[in-house]
């Protein structure tokens, strides 16, 4: 409708927020004048039966209305008319009104306005309509054309379409609305509808009765005198409704960043409970999880079911503490992750170089110090320019955090004055580290039927009889193994034959339990590689659970904390040798130390 019709005339003061505050302990009603649209009388006498704006008779004394006409776009073409018609044939047809023998009409888009004096307070204005029983659509003229539907204005404030019921009789409209501030308001009855074609609709919508009324609210009479954004609301009065209506909070300093509403300036809360003297609303930052206000003096009030007001303000001084709302579930390092909530670092510190700190406490302490930190509990990162807003910061896990297992870690905010926020929980998971298990951490029982035995000791060399070259040493024992052995057999009169055993458990480094995660400490997880070298010998290996039981494949076993590896071993009686390497895998967090059982 806006885009065919020049503005129509607005609101002759500024009116506040729609659903505002600060209203009077009783309000004087507000006059319509003329609402019955008796004036100018004798209507019916005039060409048609009606007078049509703009006319020198709709605009002297008592008439109070403006009739306007509107012009279609880019025709130029009426796209509007608007004035005043008698009942009966002497007019439009129209029905008897329930004001007198006048009433105003509305065909198309035309207009009917009038400035109106108010009082801060809460009102109710009641009309009436009726359609014509004749209208045209789109150059077909039936009874069949629908009414015009009619939009309200009171200032700023706009009400509808309200449509009209029948074109025998009229039907009543009652709109509830609020005034914030005294002072004159424009109240407007508009045509409202699809696009028309100038010369072919011919759409009637009649109106009387218009008249204000004032519609008490609610009062509070008790109310919190401090809030923050963690704070439930709760009021105390009467009048409230049942169930009560809706708790409102205004901001006089707005957010540096929109609330979920979208304002800056208010909020509202659907209120709990049947009470008509009580009501209470869920936390501040339940309903509005982000937020950006400076430590002020806020106004709530509370509005009926029927969208009454209170008549008076609760005044709360609301403290800007920074309240995280929204976080990561979980963490890692190098992670970037945003922080959502209350107050953060303001606009100013955002552009400077003041800005706050989030901090990561890790109740499992770390290894050794974080890198670039003088703390094993604790990481402090600075919150960076790019990743600052009032109502928002992201941050970057350094990548190098290691040392830590998988925890539970509490992340918080600190602003450059020192407002600190409540701590958001985390899972933090480490990075993995996967590497051999060296052989330094193995128990072992080393089989002593030969001549020369040996498993997991590189100092030690083997020999047959005094100076003779040993049988298969292990070359590179260096490599990172976990299992080696080596056995001599001399010439005798029987074979040589036993088993060597390596038994690996691994326990948490921090209270000494065995872990169930690769995240939560290291574990074994395979074995690897396994090589010999046999001269006139023979060997097997066989890897079994702490319970003994066999690990036939490596689902079965892995991962694990403890498991036991067999090699039993022959040599023959003529003499004979054997070595062998092996491997076990182990996996466990970057930087946390292996602590295996002795």
């Amino acid at each position: 409708m806006s885009g065919l019709r020049e503005p129509i005339r607005r609101s002759l003061a500024v009116a506040m927020a729609i659903l505002g505050f600060g209203l009077a302990d009783s309000v004087c009603a507000a006059t319509v004048v003329n609402g019955s649209f008796a004036v100018p009388p004798n209507v019916a006498s005039q060409p048609g039966g009606y007078l049509e704006g703009p006319n020198a008779a709709l605009s002297g004394s008592g008439v109070g209305w403006a009739f306007l006409k509107t012009v279609l776009k880019p025709s130029g073409g009426v796209g509007g008319d608007s004035g005043v018609t008698a009942a009966g044939g002497a007019g439009f047809d129209a029905p008897n009104p329930p004001g007198g023998g006048q009433m105003g009409f509305i065909q198309n888009l035309g207009a009917i306005s009038q400035s109106i004096d108010f009082a801060p307070g809460n009102y109710v204005l009641s009309f009436e309509l009726a359609e014509r029983a004749y209208g045209c659509s789109a150059g077909v003229c039936n009874s069949a054309a629908p009414a015009m539907a009619i939009t309200v204005e009171i200032g700023e404030q706009s009400f509808g379409p309200f449509s009209p019921a029948s074109s025998s009789s009229f039907n009543t409209i009652k709109v509830p609305f609020q005034i914030v501030a005294n002072g004159p308001q424009v109240l407007q009855f508009s045509g409202s509808g699809s696009p028309l074609v100038a010369g072919q609709d011919d759409h009637t919508t009649f109106i009387d009765a218009v008249a204000v009324a004032n519609a008490p609210g609610p009062v509070i009479t008790l109310g919190p005198s401090d809030l923050d954004p963690t704070s439930t609301i709760a009021l105390k009065g009467a009048g409230f409704g049942s169930p009560p209506g809706v708790i409102k909070l205004v901001f006089p300093n707005p957010s540096a960043e929109p609330f979920s509403n979208g304002s800056k300036t208010e909020m509202h809360f659907d209120t709990k409970g049947g009470d008509t003297s009580a009501a209470a609303a869920k936390a501040i930052d339940a309903g509005h999880p982000q937020g950006a206000v400076d430590e002020q003096t806020v106004d709530i009030s509370i509005a009926s079911p029927d969208g009454k007001l209170t008549s008076n303000l609760v005044h709360a001084k609301f403290h800007n503490n920074a309240v995280i709302t929204s976080g990561p579930k979980t963490v890692t390092p190098g992670q970037t992750f945003l922080l959502k909530g209350w107050d953060f670092d303001t606009t100013a510190e955002c552009q400077s170089q003041n800005r706050g700190k989030v901090t990561v406490h890790f109740p499992k302490k770390a290894a050794q110090k974080f890198a670039n930190q003088s703390s094993d509990d604790e990481l402090t990162i600075a919150v960076p320019g790019a990743g600052c807003l009032p109502d928002a910061v992201k941050i970057t896990l350094p990548a190098d955090t290691a040392g830590v297992v998988e925890q539970t870690v509490a992340i918080a905010y600190e602003s450059p004055g020192g407002r600190k926020s409540n701590a958001w929980s985390a899972k933090f998971t480490p990075k993995l580290e996967l590497k051999v298990l060296p052989w330094q951490s193995v128990t072992v029982r080393c089989g002593t039927q030969s001549a020369f035995d040996d498993c997991n000791d590189p100092t030690r060399t083997g020999y047959c009889w005094s100076n003779s070259v040993s049988w298969g040493i292990i070359e590179g024992f260096n490599d990172p193994y976990t299992i080696t052995g080596q056995h001599y057999g001399c010439w005798g009169l029987s074979s040589d034959n036993a088993t060597d055993f390596y038994g690996i458990t691994i326990e948490n480094s921090y209270d000494g339990k065995l872990v169930t995660r690769t995240t939560e400490g290291w574990m074994i997880t395979g074995f690897g590689d396994f090589s010999s070298l046999l001269a006139n010998a023979s060997l097997s290996t066989s890897y079994n659970t702490s319970e003994n039981v066999p690990c036939i494949s490596r689902n079965q076993c892995f991962p694990t904390t403890a498991i036991g590896v067999s090699v039993p071993w022959h040599i023959g009686a003529s003499g004979g040798a054997i070595s062998y390497t092996g491997n076990i895998w182990i996996q466990g967090p970057t930087g946390v130390a292996i602590n295996a059982a002795e």
